[in-house]
């Protein structure tokens, strides 16, 4: 990757690139080991786990910083802390630069402990977003996301610890989503005591596995107009939910949540 250049900022405006919370994005590493039936990262990007070298990394946030001046910055990798090593390595060379900027990224739950998440705070890390995805473990299991509910709420028990802010994604509409997996999914966001929720609806991107075995995971697809594809709109009901059950149930998610659902 570091035979590539770097993005060319130069040639857009980026005040449209600066996120609402005034976050510049910038990209570490490429692909995804996983393989979580509805994402579409393995379809972008490959399965194999790519990195920048920490130096390539250093040479572009300096260089966002001197130019940009952004209030933050967003690593936006697939799964940044996939090397656990290697992101703690990342972590000092920002200290040692003496670079002080607040940041956020991605993680999966179950690579994350302790003594990373320190390291992170300590060189600015101020908010993490896990995708979890679904509170019952079933349907975790049958999308093939890869850890178990308990591990979720050690993470973000610990990112808290740090002081470290915490935004969880959950989907609704997963193969096999019914009124009781809904409930289950509302009372565990509400357990985790997260500082915000983002609840999407299911969606099958053309390419990923859930796209390609939707009658066999007994879904259907209810509108095909790809401008909705956006997980902010419902377009696959599953056998037990259509959509108008999907919009109800994240309406009454955003009712229990009160105003930490963004």
């Amino acid at each position: 990757l570091d035979s590539l250049p770097f993005p060319a900022r130069h040639l857009i405006d980026m005040k449209f690139y600066i996120s609402h919370k005034g976050s510049a994005s910038l990209i570490t590493t490429r692909g995804c080991p996983y393989s979580c039936i509805f994402c579409s990262t393995s379809k972008l990007h490959g399965n194999r786990y790519r990195v920048r070298s920490i130096e390539s990394v250093m040479e572009e946030i300096e260089l966002v910083l001197s130019i940009y001046a952004p209030p933050s910055i967003s690593f936006v990798d697939d799964n940044f802390t996939f090397n656990k090593h290697r992101v703690k390595v990342l972590c000092k060379a920002i200290l040692k630069r003496g670079f002080d900027f607040p940041w956020s990224c991605s993680a999966r739950v179950d690579n994350i402990d302790e003594n990373l998440l320190k390291l992170m705070n300590d060189s600015g890390c101020e908010e993490i977003f896990f995708g979890i995805e679904s509170g019952s473990q079933r349907i975790l299991d049958r999308v093939r996301k890869g850890f178990k509910l308990e591990q979720a709420e050690k993470a973000i028990k610990l990112a808290k610890k740090f002081g470290i802010k915490v935004t969880v994604s959950f989907i609704l509409g997963l193969p096999g989503e019914s009124k009781e997996t809904i409930r289950e999914t509302i009372n565990f966001a509400k357990k985790l005591d997260a500082d915000s929720y983002i609840f999407s609806f299911a969606t099958p991107f053309p390419g990923t596995e859930l796209y390609k075995n939707l009658e066999k995971l007994g879904c259907r697809v209810v509108d095909r107009d790809l401008s909705h594809y956006t997980c902010h709109y419902p377009v696959m009901e599953t056998e037990d939910f259509n959509i108008y059950d999907l919009q109800t149930a994240w309406i009454e998610a955003a009712l229990q949540l009160s105003r930490k659902v963004v």
